[in-house]
């Protein structure tokens, strides 16, 4: 039998974990606090100052990933938080909404590099056997199957661009192929009587069409 030692100080390890987590999923919302609490041209301009940082030359992904690995967690929640929240609600599909998610999106993408620039990349973080987040394809269907107001042409595109990079890595190929919805849906798209939206899905799937996990999911 236990000791009753041994196992309150299992059960307080126990709890001192949750609540370490419970804190650090928390931290992980602070952006979209910041953007619900008013603060939207702020984060907006962060965003977009962060992307031009990836941009500006390769060793910077690899710094922000090794350094600054809790700011990409703020950007992925924020993204998926403020995505989620759009669909489900369509007064929130204004201008400066479109403008934070594009950003994002763009930022999130610049992340989707080569092993040769960085061991970790968007793709390596989202979908590691650390992360349980499985709802990325999810989202990412219910985007692209959503037209009208709520998800513009514009924003099914970036996200195709989104997915290209994703797919640079085994792990993106893996976690997205695997999702059948998705991959249904990028058929659909690519027999959409949109031009930017078929082209868009012409060109990522043309584009990882040497990842064979994903290839054979499609044909």
């Amino acid at each position: 039998m236990e000791p009753p030692e041994a196992k309150k100080a299992r059960k307080d390890s126990s709890t001192s974990k949750n609540q370490v987590l419970k804190e650090k999923l928390e931290a992980q919302k602070a952006l979209f606090q910041q953007f619900k609490n008013g603060e939207i041209d702020k984060v907006i301009e962060e965003i977009k100052a962060k992307k031009v940082f990836l941009k500006l030359k390769k060793s910077n992904i690899k710094v922000f990933f090794d350094d600054e690995i809790e700011k990409f967690w703020q950007y992925e929640t924020f993204f998926t938080m403020l995505a989620s929240e759009m669909l489900a609600e369509p007064s929130k599909c204004n201008e400066k909404s479109f403008e934070a998610l594009h950003e994002v999106m763009k930022l999130l993408t610049a992340g989707c590099v080569s092993s040769s620039i960085s061991a970790r990349s968007t793709p390596t973080e989202l979908f590691s056997s650390r992360n349980k987040n499985v709802s990325v394809p999810k989202l990412f269907t219910q985007i692209l199957e959503t037209g009208g107001d709520r998800m513009s042409t514009k924003t099914r595109v970036l996200l195709f661009d989104y997915i290209s990079g994703l797919c640079t890595r085994k792990e993106g190929v893996i976690a997205l192929s695997a999702f059948s919805a998705f991959v249904d849906q990028i058929a659909i798209c690519i027999e959409s009587s949109n031009k930017e939206i078929r082209a868009a899905a012409l060109s990522t799937v043309i584009l990882v069409s040497n990842k064979k996990n994903f290839l054979k999911t499609i044909i």
